[in-house]
């Protein structure tokens, strides 16, 4: 469609009106294993990602954002769907995503959006219906943020308002940063990782021949600082589109006798970094605890649905604020119904969450 302007003696014509809501592009990146204390605005001594910094310094700060699983696949889902895992169905490896749950893609396309989703884990398998309403959905194992920046620069866009949904691997083990990071950080000769807190731990999360247990944390800020120049980057031709930087989960290095992810309910393991940036560039901190599951509605521009459930609806519907075990579990706030108490370290990360109880989850059966 053409449009014909014709100025007069008034001067030029007025420029055409900004991008609406609806218009503006759209870019959310989802990073693994991001926990939010190891960044300068959680508190961190160590600035490790001074892009994110500044970009946050223009932006929404969720400052007690949770996720509600402590792995992958059931917290992109909750993102994807607005969902809990209970009620998106993926709690568990093999789950499928329920064909009742609107993915964020459908809610996009429906808006007008082409839609891209770009992700690194072999978790995003197109069976677990993940890809519903993605125009282009790839999933790949080992693709750097850089070749992820390459794909992104490789596909066909067709004119609409873009969605773009990119899910990056690092800093997830094994912890080895880029050699141009390698020894960025001070390593301390105090504490030492003993041979009990290396029992059973996997290849994926061994130093190699280091028993200092700075030297697992330096390694990882170091490659929260490579990833920091990758995403400036990757972002460097998207400066005109709404932003959501988000960790699916954190990750544990011993702080309560373990190291990894996957079924810990401890800070480490649920505080991630949670950031959106308007093009407008306005600045606010949010205190209020929120779950990564309200992606969903930050992309879509929602209100937030809260978390805190009055007496007379949690009986209905019980909510997941985490879950995680065989069964499920789910973990809700304080002023729920006091059902189960645990006395073990669970119950203890859960209190410093602001989390006291557990239910079992409703909607799963007792397989």
């Amino acid at each position: 469609m053409f449009l014909l302007l014709a100025c007069g003696p008034q001067g030029p014509p007025e420029p055409p009106p900004g991008p609406t809501a609806r218009d503006v592009d759209v870019v959310l990146i989802s990073v693994e294993t991001w926990r939010a204390d190891r960044l300068a605005l959680g508190g961190h001594s160590r600035n490790t990602m001074p892009f994110v910094e500044s970009i946050a310094a223009a932006s929404t700060v969720y400052s007690h954002a949770t996720s509600p699983a402590p792995w992958t696949l059931p917290s992109v889902a909750s993102m994807m769907t607005g969902q809990w895992p209970h009620e998106s169905g993926v709690v568990r490896t093999e789950d499928v995503l329920d064909a009742r749950a609107e993915t964020l893609a459908e809610a996009m396309s429906a808006k007008g959006y082409q839609t891209v989703f770009i992700g690194v884990n072999e978790l995003f398998t197109h069976g677990r219906g993940l890809d519903r309403g993605y125009d282009v959905f790839e999933a790949h194992v080992g693709l750097s943020v850089d070749g992820v920046g390459k794909r992104v620069a490789e596909v066909a866009w067709d004119g609409r308002p873009r969605f773009l949904h990119l899910h990056l691997f690092e800093p997830h083990c094994p912890y080895w940063p880029p050699r141009s990071h390698r020894g960025l950080y001070p390593v301390a000769d105090e504490p030492r990782v003993t041979d009990a807190m290396l029992a059973g731990t996997v290849d994926c999360h061994i130093v190699p021949d280091e028993r200092r247990l700075g030297a697992w944390l330096a390694n990882y800020d170091a490659e929260l600082n490579a990833l920091d120049g990758q995403l400036e980057r990757l972002l460097r031709d998207w400066g005109h589109a709404r932003w959501i930087l988000v960790g699916d989960h954190g990750e544990a290095f011993w702080e309560h006798g373990v190291i990894g992810h996957g079924t810990e309910l401890v800070p480490e393991v649920l505080r991630v970094p949670l950031i959106v940036r308007e093009p407008s560039g306005a600045h606010a901190v949010v205190e209020e605890p929120v779950s990564t599951r309200e992606v969903y509605r930050l992309v879509l521009q929602q209100p937030l649905l809260t978390d805190v459930l009055s007496e007379t609806s949690q009986t209905a519907e019980r909510q997941c604020l985490v879950t995680v075990g065989e069964p499920s579990l789910c973990a809700v706030e304080p002023r729920s119904t006091p059902t189960l108490t645990l006395d073990d370290e669970r119950l203890r990360a859960l209190e410093a969450l602001g989390y006291t109880h557990l239910l079992p989850s409703p909607n799963l059966g007792e397989d």
